[in-house]
């Protein structure tokens, strides 16, 4: 990676560190433990989708343009998935799992709010949502809030940034 995109990464980095603040550390209640599992948005079960309808396509125009190695925040945080979907229309790739289930780089936002040293964090549940517009990449992690699903960060990233 040159230089200039690890500084433009490091930066988004350090910029998500001061995103939200800690949610309260109690056991969350067993229903809302997640357990790890993928799923790709679904088709319609009667047909056989072609390639190009297999993977829902982003809202046109939704996408700010990400050139070269970069990766920063949507300013995202806060929205509820409905609002989001609204915005960029249906995710390429949903995936629900444990804040402990996850970590490095890619995901300092979520260890930033769900730091995994205090055991009771790592249970609570996470769904990442992913959009995919050109060579750009859209990733939003979710959390639950009073019973809602709201977005706890976000990173818009051109493909060939690497974490």
């Amino acid at each position: 990676m040159r230089m200039g995109a690890w500084v433009d990464v490091m930066l988004v980095l350090l910029a998500s560190c001061h995103r939200g603040q800690p949610q309260p550390k109690t056991e969350a209640p067993p229903e809302a433990k997640a357990t790890a599992t993928t799923t790709v948005a679904p088709s319609a079960p009667e047909t056989t989708p072609s390639p190009a309808e297999a993977v829902p396509h982003p809202k046109p125009g939704a996408f700010p343009a990400c050139p070269g190695a970069r990766a920063f925040s949507l300013d995202l945080t806060g929205l509820s998935q409905g609002r989001v979907s609204e915005r960029f229309g249906p995710p390429a790739e949903r995936e629900t799992y444990r804040a402990g289930d996850r970590g490095g780089e890619f995901y300092v936002g979520l260890q930033n709010v769900y730091p995994s040293k205090i055991p009771g964090n790592r249970d609570f549940p996470i769904e990442e949502w992913t959009w995919t517009s050109g060579d750009c990449l859209l990733t939003v992690w979710f959390h639950r809030v009073d019973g809602v699903w709201t977005s706890l960060d976000d990173v818009y990233r051109n493909k060939d940034v690497a974490f």
